[in-house]
Order: structure tokens, then C-alpha cells, then sequence
């Protein structure tokens, strides 16, 4: 019985890293995408402005 449940500890703290490593992912791919918008929008300005000329 102990060693089955030092197994189920051990699977419920590599859930839980895995959980935290998820959210972290998920938290880099969103800044990823702001940051993405962003040159994206500088780079559209910069095409109108040139388109002005």
C-alpha cells in the first residue's frame, strides 16, 4: 500500500509540473503574439508612410 501511494504522490507532482509547464508555455506563446501584433503594426505604418511619399 505505501508503495503504491508514493507512486501517486510522485504522479501528482509530475502533474502538477506538467500544469506548470503548460501555463508557462501558454504565457510565452501569448507574449509571443503581442509581440507579433506590435511589429506587425509598426510595419503597417511604415508601409503607409512610405506609400505616402
Amino acid at each position: 500500500m505505501t508503495e503504491k501511494r508514493l507512486s501517486s504522490d510522485s504522479d501528482w507532482t509530475l502533474v502538477e509540473k506538467e500544469k506548470s509547464d503548460l501555463e508557462k508555455l501558454e504565457n510565452n506563446f501569448k507574449n509571443f503574439q503581442k509581440k507579433l501584433r506590435r511589429r506587425l503594426l509598426r510595419w503597417k505604418r511604415k508601409v503607409v508612410f512610405l506609400n505616402m511619399k
